[in-house]
């Protein structure tokens, strides 16, 4: 599908979907019927916030998997490679990110570094938590 370029009132309408009918509802017609919150309100922090809070999530599912050490292992080996792959991605502009505070570290924005942190703690955090549930195995952080 060809589609025209987007046009709207700023950063939001830059995700959204030209196609009224979009199969997942982010074209013109949803904007009337789809309600979705909108984070943007937190201006320069927006992506800081969705960081914590699901940096937040994820540190529950961690603890009801017991699961600490073993996200700890897993983000101490990703976060070298994950690192130069944003660091360049960035360099090369693969992508911006337009809702940000403007704090980099090392390179790259302060939020990129906890998405590097929180991303492996959450696929951690879930896979212990269904290996819990399935009642087979011992918490990873077990001793």
């Amino acid at each position: 599908m060809v589609s025209a370029p987007l046009v709207g009132n700023g950063v939001t309408d830059r995700y959204r979907s030209p196609d009224p009918f979009h199969p997942w509802g982010f074209g013109a017609a949803s904007r009337t019927s789809t309600v979705l919150p909108d984070v943007t309100v937190f201006g320069p922090y927006t992506y800081l916030a969705t960081e914590v809070l699901w940096g937040t999530v994820a540190l529950g599912v961690l603890w009801w998997a017991g699961a600490f050490r073993a996200a700890a292992r897993t983000i101490a080996v990703l976060y070298p490679f994950a690192f130069v792959w944003d660091w360049y991605t960035l360099q090369a502009g693969v992508f911006e990110i337009p809702l940000r505070t403007g704090v980099t570290l090392l390179g790259i924005p302060i939020e990129e570094h906890l998405f590097i942190l929180v991303v492996p703690a959450m696929v951690v955090g879930t896979h212990e938590s269904l290996r819990k549930l399935d009642g087979r195995h011992e918490p990873t952080d077990a001793a």
